[in-house]
């Protein structure tokens, strides 16, 4: 059974170090402590609940055979999202979140299928016919798109949930509303 850290262990952790006091926005109002040494500090009562109730929609979502997507590209976080993304079987970006993964997600998936076309010709010896120069290049673009979507081909995006966020993307766009907008709103909707 999944635990949520006690008050120390987020304590320890530094979970309570939030940004400067610059870069506040007003919505974080009711989560913010206080303030010392020009930054805020993160009430963890309240990242307890908060921590709680993501969970529960996280198992909500799995057990109905839903997908989540692993998202970290600090450098610290990398390698702790991409092991237990791989555990999960789920996909995940560690690298750099590519814009129009989701409202664009027939280039995306074109990527995919090209980096998936790629390793498999040079595992197969396919791309030995080339000069010594385009399978260097190959090799390039292979490392390039390992690091773009690498974790989205090992545990695929389910062209489902593409389809399903699109389908929330559409009512905003019909509205007047610009891409992104459009985009955020429909990333909200289909959360909630």
């Amino acid at each position: 059974m999944t635990q949520i850290p006690d008050l120390l262990t987020l304590l320890k952790s530094g979970a309570h170090f939030g940004h400067r006091l610059s870069r506040r926005h007003p919505k974080m109002e009711p989560y913010i402590f206080t303030a010392k040494s020009g930054f805020h500090l993160i009430n963890l009562e309240k990242t307890q609940e908060k921590l709680e109730e993501a969970l529960a929609f996280v198992k909500k979502l799995v057990a109905n055979g839903g997908t989540i997507l692993f998202l970290g590209t600090k450098k610290q976080a990398s390698p702790i999202i991409a092991r237990y993304a791989k555990e999960c079987g789920m996909p995940y970006v560690t690298e750099r979140w590519l814009g129009g993964t989701f409202t664009n997600f027939g280039e995306i998936s074109r990527t995919v299928k090209r980096f998936s076309d790629l390793k498999r010709k040079k595992a197969t010896g396919q791309l030995e016919k080339y000069t010594k120069k385009e399978r260097l290049d190959f090799d390039k673009e292979i490392e390039k798109m390992e690091k773009m979507v690498g974790g989205m081909i090992k545990n695929e995006i389910p062209k489902k949930l593409a389809e399903e966020i699109w389908g929330w993307f559409e009512p905003f766009a019909r509205y007047g509303f610009n891409r992104s907008h459009a985009a955020c709103y429909a990333m909200i909707a289909y959360r909630t």
